[in-house]
């Protein structure tokens, strides 16, 4: 009588190609979460960054505003990164340290209003991390410097005098 040990090629053979196929079916659903979660990390730095920028409102509204309850003042990233209140960071391969990043601070009747521009590069590629598009250099020098900004942006975040937010 014949000891069988082991498993024949065939068996081998149909084992591998259930395997992958599995896996086949898996990575469109892996790719997918990979993205999502690349998505998040920018959510999350758009967030950090407008928190930095209250936080530089809160310390700094006097130079920003005066004493007017309606204006117009931008916060250029650099200026966040120099005052410690928001560290550079990679996101996903991707940096954000150039000069056409910012924040523009609309405070109509009191309530402020932000409007964050992120791009960064991964040194190919570059990706707009808002939602908010356009040149940021070119919009705070012709909307902040027109002294016409009477109208809420429309792509911001507001919040109350006491920097709490209210909504989108």
């Amino acid at each position: 009588m014949k000891d069988r040990k082991g498993f024949t090629l065939i068996e081998l053979l149909v084992a591998i190609t259930i395997i992958g196929i599995i896996m086949i079916m898996t990575l469109p659903a892996i790719h997918n979460l990979q993205r999502q979660n690349q998505e998040k990390k920018f959510d999350d730095y758009e967030r950090t960054v407008l928190e930095a920028a209250k936080v530089y409102e809160d310390q700094y509204e006097e130079d920003l505003f005066g004493r007017s309850e309606t204006g117009c003042a931008f916060i250029d990233y650099n200026s966040l990164v120099q005052k410690k209140l928001l560290a550079t960071t990679k996101i996903s391969g991707y940096e954000c340290k150039n000069n056409n990043n910012g924040i523009i601070v609309r405070k109509i009747k009191g309530t402020s209003y932000y409007e964050v521009y992120l791009t960064c590069s991964n040194g190919g590629d570059t990706k707009n991390l808002t939602g908010n598009n356009g040149n940021y250099n070119h919009i705070k020098n012709s909307l902040c410097n027109s002294g016409e900004d009477t109208d809420p942006p429309q792509l911001t975040i507001k919040c109350d005098g006491d920097n709490h937010e209210l909504g989108v």
